[in-house]
């Protein structure tokens, strides 16, 4: 009897270790296998989430994301791209799926990550995303409450630390003929200075202009590189310096209805 149940334990044991093996083994296949990435048909996006690796449908076939802003603000907007030669299109549109900037933003052929600041408001928007046939792609936008505020006189000028990154965020809705926002910056040594300054609507810079002023107001000559980077012609000394950034697109951003344009600036 005791030898009976010992050999029915024993065939039990081996049947589950064939069991076990059997699972591990079809977990380890289906593991294995590589996806099949469809288009997307249009979704709703939440703030934070990137989507599910998607198939561009096509340069004329753009999917919609929709998303809704509490009020205004600003969002940062990441898309990244399978390839570097897989190129994506993007652009914010409004609840009517009309166009709200000027170009489209894309990923180019030498990356496969870019990022956005666009200006909002409260409402409902749609990220429109196309791109080359079949091309891999997934975005993820955040919302930022603009926590920067804006001093139109140099009485009123805001501090800047050296390295920290900050977001003038000029709206269409405001009105304004001249947008502008001064900063005051301590320079500790004589140097000379650079200053990051992007202005973006779709990926492409356009007008935007920096000036530089010591405390008597004398302007500091600069001059810019191919890119977006301000130098001081000359080393200044060490004390305190102004800097006005201002935005001369206010026509543009009305007569294609833009929410507004959100800059990067920093005194590197």
């Amino acid at each position: 009897m005791l030898r009976e149940m010992k050999e029915k334990l024993q065939k039990l044991v081996l049947l589950i270790l064939e069991c076990a093996f059997f699972f591990a083994c079809s977990s380890i296949c289906v593991c294995a296998e590589t996806p099949t990435i469809v288009p997307t048909i249009d979704a709703s996006l939440k703030a934070g989430e990137w989507t599910p690796a998607s198939a561009s449908l096509g340069y004329d076939k753009p999917t919609y994301y929709k998303i809704k802003i509490s009020k205004r603000g600003y969002i940062k907007l990441d898309i990244e791209s399978q390839y570097a030669y897989a190129k994506i299109n993007y652009i914010l549109c409004n609840s009517k799926k009309k166009k709200l900037k000027m170009v489209n933003g894309s990923t180019s052929y030498s990356s496969e990550k870019k990022e956005d600041y666009i200006a909002v408001e409260k409402g409902t928007y749609y990220i429109a995303v196309s791109g080359d046939d079949n091309a891999v792609y997934r975005i993820r936008y955040t919302f930022y409450v603009n926590p920067n505020k804006l001093s139109y006189t140099k009485k009123k000028a805001i501090s800047l630390k050296r390295g920290k990154t900050v977001h003038p965020v000029f709206y269409t809705k405001d009105k304004k003929k001249t947008y502008q926002s001064w900063y005051k910056i301590k320079v500790p040594t004589k140097k000379w200075l650079k200053v990051e300054l992007k202005a973006e609507l779709g990926g492409v810079r356009y007008i935007n202009d920096l000036s530089i002023y010591d405390q008597k107001g004398n302007a500091i000559p600069t001059f810019m590189d191919e890119n977006i980077y301000y130098y001081t012609e000359r080393k200044v000394k060490a004390g305190i310096y102004y800097l006005c950034v201002r935005w001369g697109g206010w026509h543009i951003m009305e007569k294609k209805r833009t929410e507004g344009i959100c800059m990067e600036l920093k005194w590197m």
